[in-house]
């Protein structure tokens, strides 16, 4: 239920961390003894939640939320383990067939119970005609039955939430044919476009595989470049530092400590091996910005790494590189976003987004999705698309919907590629 979560339409990062589901599928220990708790055995972590717009505005109707789970430490999302998941029914012309009422009622101790209703009709809710919700007369709630579904065992759709008591000798549910939950539905599935990413890290080549972690002294995402020297990587300029980028290359001691880990094989995709840093380069006009000036179309640097002690480079043990698309005229469609934002806790997560468009700003190109968010930490993360492997943007700024990177077919990224490649050569 929203009210278990606040007024706000949408909570991440911290506001979401700390919330925990439990699945109730796993009934045996490993030794094949029943568990004695089963609804412990399998612990689910949140990472975001969306609740109804009229809920977050201060009203008393469409209070439902949806919340958004990590995968589990064997890189399972919560629909793969519980082998399905239950549809919704978005027709409110649909009829109401026999409606089977689940929850867990505190008085139940921590057991699930149900109540089949043959009698749920639709009615009006209290503010506005447009606005229906649910009632069962038949089947009564306790505290802790907040949040049920009201399923239809036969067809697997769920046609309501539990959201309130009626006197004590029934329930009412926020109904998801109702326009309150399709402006809550809509918004999610556009919203949830970035999860963990998917792609086999255990396979050389993969995008997944060439993006990493950058540590400068802040945490951001790199990926391996494709270059004849097979020693680079790519990420923001703002990743070398916000007052320290102030010139177009750097080396020494300037870079010492700076490292970069890629995905490793394992899942969770933590970050792998670490290699050491040998020279940086920024593009010239990020290191001339003036305060009127987006950073976005200029926030590009290429990092050098170092040869390992076997002498082999990151793109011979990554199994490839990521090419820079120079080609104005190459499609936005395929892109894929991929960062280690902070609140993913080490798991990389990817965006597809086939809406991504190009804007102009001071005299560079930038990019800008309109359906992905990623968060501090996701800055540096590449916009490559899988089947070419080819990177057309990295991930520079966000806000509470969208993020934007600089192009890579402007005239800012192509002066630093040319000077990487003289140096490097």
């Amino acid at each position: 239920m929203a009210n278990r979560i606040g007024r706000k339409a949408y909570l991440k990062g911290d506001e979401a961390k700390k919330w925990t589901f439990r699945s109730a599928w796993n009934s045996k220990l490993p030794d094949g003894r029943p568990d004695p708790d089963p609804y412990a055995t399998t612990v689910w972590h949140s990472r975001r939640a969306w609740v109804t717009e009229a809920y977050a505005n201060g009203g008393q109707a469409g209070n439902v939320a949806i919340i958004e789970l990590y995968q589990d430490e064997q890189g399972r999302t919560i629909q793969e383990s519980a082998r399905g998941g239950l549809k919704l029914e978005l027709d409110p012309k649909a009829p109401i067939p026999d409606v089977t009422v689940h929850g867990y009622p505190g008085e139940a101790g921590g057991r699930q119970l149900a109540c089949r209703d043959s009698g749920i009709r639709r009615e009006i809710a209290v503010n506005g005609p447009t606005n229906t919700r649910l009632r069962s007369t038949s089947c009564p709630t306790a505290p802790g039955s907040g949040g049920g579904p009201w399923a239809d065992p036969a067809t697997m759709r769920v046609l309501g939430i539990t959201s309130d008591r009626d006197g004590g000798t029934g329930s009412v549910a926020t109904e998801t044919a109702s326009p309150q939950f399709h402006e809550l539905w809509n918004r999610v599935l556009k919203a949830t476009r970035d999860t963990e990413a998917r792609q086999p890290y255990d396979r050389p080549g993969t995008v997944s595989r060439l993006t990493g972690v950058l540590n400068t002294g802040v945490y951001c995402t790199a990926s391996v470049l494709d270059s004849p020297s097979r020693t680079l990587i790519i990420t923001a300029a703002h990743c070398l530092g916000w007052k320290t980028a102030t010139k177009p290359e750097y080396s020494g001691e300037e870079v010492r400590g700076w490292t970069f880990s890629p995905a490793s094989g394992r899942r969770p995709p933590s970050p792998g091996s670490v290699w050491q840093s040998t020279r940086a380069w920024v593009a010239r006009e990020y290191t001339a910005l003036r305060k009127d000036q987006r950073i976005e179309p200029s926030d590009f640097a290429i990092v050098e790494l170092a040869r390992n002690s076997q002498g082999r480079t990151i793109q011979d043990l990554a199994g490839g590189g990521l090419k820079p698309e120079l080609n104005s005229q190459a499609s936005l469609r395929n892109l894929t976003i991929h960062g280690y934002p902070g609140e993913a806790k080490g798991r990389q997560l990817t965006c597809p987004d086939p809406e991504i468009k190009q804007l102009r700003s001071h005299g560079g190109l930038m990019l800008e999705s309109p359906n992905c968010y990623m968060s501090g930490g996701a800055s540096g993360g590449p916009w490559a698309d899988p089947a070419t492997m080819r990177v057309r943007g990295i991930s520079s700024t966000s806000s509470y919907s969208q993020v934007f990177s600089g192009d890579t077919t402007g005239p800012q990224f192509r002066e630093l590629w040319n000077r990487v490649l003289r140096a490097t050569s």
